[in-house]
């Protein structure tokens, strides 16, 4: 039965399931494959003539457990043979015969096993065992359908046309019929192996677009069949060679070139195989099968061309009258002879109960009502529906808004005009600046501003440039943390801060660590000419919360601008803050802010007389962001010594 090794071979596109995954489906089952496995245990008394029920209850146990999983089971039952197939009956009638002589003769010498392996082998699955079934199945309100020849292109169909979702079978050319989804060797737990047609290009090996169901069916077939035998030395592996490589649209001149391709001179295509070849292939495809639902027979799939259906569709099966062939589906005609044995209605049937067992619920196949549920895959799945919450959901309204365009006229004012509100409102881009290339502008605009810039600065423009200037958010965080400081331990401050050493002051003189009288080995009175006072800024000055505290700290000093290098003024400027400090000791609070811009302003109006008088800086900044101010004592510096050579 079926082709050898195909099961194997189609690893690519099977899986291990279970039929638990259909629940809610129809499946239809090949019933021969169940009534051959339940002869096994009784082959001895079925051999012997002796009447047993054996085999129907072994099928019943498949089909209560597909009804307690919520599937809806059809089981088709073989009706008349084949011409294609005649050949093989003869053969398995013959072996059947065989195997019952040698049973008698293992029963003679002593042989039990070897004899009931025989006898198992011997029995036939006559209509009169599938009748008894059938009785069986109509108790459970369970479809049964014989076909007209063989059940392998009924159950096909019933898969193609969506009446059953799955086929549940033994016979591994199943597939070549057609069917969608595939049950392999299902065992009495709903486990078995799934083949699904859409997978089989996995198993061609070629380009998807290449992929043709019919080339598969030609690979089958060419490496044999119930329909066919196979050309020596040639198996699936080498059929699918050819068929994949062969471009021919005619299939039947690619097989004279058979011998050319496997370079086997002595292998011969003849005629005649071709011819059978391609009646073989149009049994598998046109075979006739019944419709349930228009009952009456038809064939697998059409035919396009009525001489290609008389040439080729001769083993195919012949079409019967309407009347025997519904008689024959129903199973109450003898197959072979076409002879009474049943006279079931199923327009007359009636449900109730069997054994206190309700009967299966589902529609009859044979009913007008199971058309609706052709196009539904799960038809007996239990629709849930979900309960109602006990607050209402608020539903939520859309509304659309149709706005409807208006003309505004004009201002009729004239001082409004276009021109004067671009100047109000528009806002001219900052000007990007160049790049430098070798210490040289490449931007006129970026000259025009580095010039303004280089112009210096009076009194009244620093301040407002001060007050429109945007503070910086990290002095603003330290100002805020030094007022809080203030405000928690002022005096705890002031006493860390008078641990500084002490800076004394004379006339024009600043004598400390750093600064001194003969500091650098110049003369006093000629550096004190040059000396500058520092005075606090306005803006320290404004800071609300510390500025009466910090008083203290806000001297006026005066520092020697004719100092050229000056190696720690972080730590100078602190100690010239410090006036009363008796004890030389460094204080982490006020450490020096390393990325402070220069703090020191000049006023414009002591720059022009630096000849006699001090310049005035002040500090704009607290005292721990002080920096060093060398580019501004420079400046200083050096007007001054022009001043003077004057």
């Amino acid at each position: 039965m079926g082709i050898t090794g195909l099961l194997p071979f189609l690893e690519k596109a099977s899986r291990k399931a279970c039929v638990s995954e259909f629940s809610g489906c129809t499946v239809a089952i090949d019933s021969y494959c169940w009534l051959h496995k339940g002869a096994y245990a009784c082959a001895d008394k079925l051999v012997q003539g002796v009447e047993t029920d054996i085999y129907v209850k072994y099928c019943l146990k498949y089909v209560d457990m597909l009804l307690s999983k919520n599937i809806k089971p059809i089981l088709v039952y073989d009706g008349r043979h084949l011409r294609a197939k005649a050949m093989t009956e003869a053969k398995r009638k013959e072996l059947r015969q065989l195997s019952k002589k040698r049973a008698a003769e293992s029963l003679k010498l002593g042989e039990m096993d070897q004899a009931r392996s025989y006898i198992q082998r011997s029995v036939n699955i006559t209509h009169e065992m599938a009748l008894a079934l059938i009785k069986e199945c109509r108790k459970r309100n369970v479809d049964c359908i014989v076909a007209p020849y063989e059940a392998d292109a009924q159950l096909a169909y019933l898969n193609i046309k969506n009446i059953a979702q799955v086929v549940i079978t033994q016979d591994s050319d199943l597939i070549l019929f057609g069917c969608k989804k595939v049950l392999f060797k299902m065992d009495l737990n709903g486990n078995g192996t799934l083949v699904e047609t859409a997978k089989l290009p996995l198993v061609m090996n070629c380009a998807i677009e290449n992929y043709t169901f019919d080339k598969f069916r030609q690979m089958c077939i060419l490496s044999g069949c119930d329909y066919l035998a196979s050309l020596p030395g040639i198996g699936l592996a080498k059929a699918r060679k050819f068929v994949v490589a062969t471009q021919d649209p005619n299939f039947a001149n690619a097989l004279r070139k058979i011998p050319t391709f496997f370079n086997r001179s002595k292998l011969v295509v003849t005629d005649t195989y071709i011819e059978s070849f391609l009646k073989a292939e149009a049994t598998f495809k046109h075979q006739y099968v019944y419709d349930p639902l228009e009952r009456q027979m038809v064939r697998l799939t059409e035919t396009d061309d009525e001489d290609v259906e008389q040439a080729l569709c001769v083993d195919a099966g012949e079409l019967l009258q309407p009347d025997v062939a519904f008689q024959l589906a129903l199973g109450n005609l003898d197959p072979f002879n076409l002879n009474k044995m049943d006279d079931w209605d199923p327009d007359n049937r009636k449900n109730g109960t069997y054994n206190g067992t309700k009967q299966a619920n589902h529609p009859s196949i044979w009913s007008e009502s199971f058309r609706q549920y052709l196009g539904d895959s799960t038809p007996w799945l239990k629709k849930v529906n979900k309960p109602e919450p006990i607050i209402a959901i608020p539903q939520t309204r859309k509304k659309t808004m149709h706005l409807v365009s208006k003309y505004v006229p004009e201002t009729q004012d004239d001082s409004l005009t276009i021109e004067s509100l671009s100047n109000m409102y528009s806002v001219e881009p900052a000007t990007k600046k160049p790049k430098i290339d070798n210490g040289l502008l490449q931007n006129e605009t970026y000259t025009q501003s580095q010039n303004i810039h280089n112009v210096a600065l009076t009194d009244g423009d620093i301040l407002k440039e001060l007050s429109q200037k945007e503070k910086s958010p990290i002095l603003e965080n330290k100002q805020r943390s030094f007022r809080k400081c203030l405000r928690s331990g002022s005096f705890s401050v002031l006493k860390s801060l008078s641990k500084f050493p002490r800076t004394i002051m004379d006339d024009n003189i600043i004598e400390s660590k750093f600064f001194n009288a003969t500091s650098n080995g110049h003369d006093v009175e000629s550096d004190t000419k040059h000396n500058i006072v520092i005075n606090e800024s306005p803006e320290k000055t404004t800071m609300d919360g510390y500025t009466d505290k910090t008083d203290v700290l806000n001297n006026a000093m005066e520092i020697d601008t004719q100092c050229s290098v000056i190696n720690d003024f972080n730590n100078s400027q602190k100690e010239n803050y410090l006036l009363n400090s008796p004890v030389k000791c460094k204080s982490p609070i006020l450490s020096p802010s390393p990325s402070s811009k220069n703090p020191f302003k000049v006023k414009y109006s002591q720059i022009t007389d630096c000849t006699s008088q001090n310049s005035m800086i002040d500090n704009t900044y607290p005292m721990e962001a002080l920096v060093t101010p060398v580019d501004s004592q420079v400046c200083f510096k050096e007007m001054n010594a022009v001043s003077s050579g004057k």
